[in-house]
């Protein structure tokens, strides 16, 4: 399996890297946005991660926003 295929993998300016998008975290109220969404960079050819969870990462986008 590849993270391209992940839904939580969001493609960026090049085809070949990809976004995990895997833990929103709240913040306090103090903050200007309520949410910040954890990330790392990866190579969309590269083996699953823990993360890897098959599916569109359209999908479930208002989960993550």
């Amino acid at each position: 399996m590849e993270c391209g295929e992940c839904k939580w993998c969001n493609p960026i300016d090049n085809p070949r890297k990809g976004l995990c998008m895997y833990e929103r975290i709240k913040l306090s109220d103090t903050q200007k946005t309520s949410t910040a969404i954890k990330s790392k960079m990866i190579n969309k050819n590269q083996e699953a991660c823990e993360h890897f969870e098959k599916g569109s990462h359209r999908d479930n986008i208002d989960d993550l926003i």
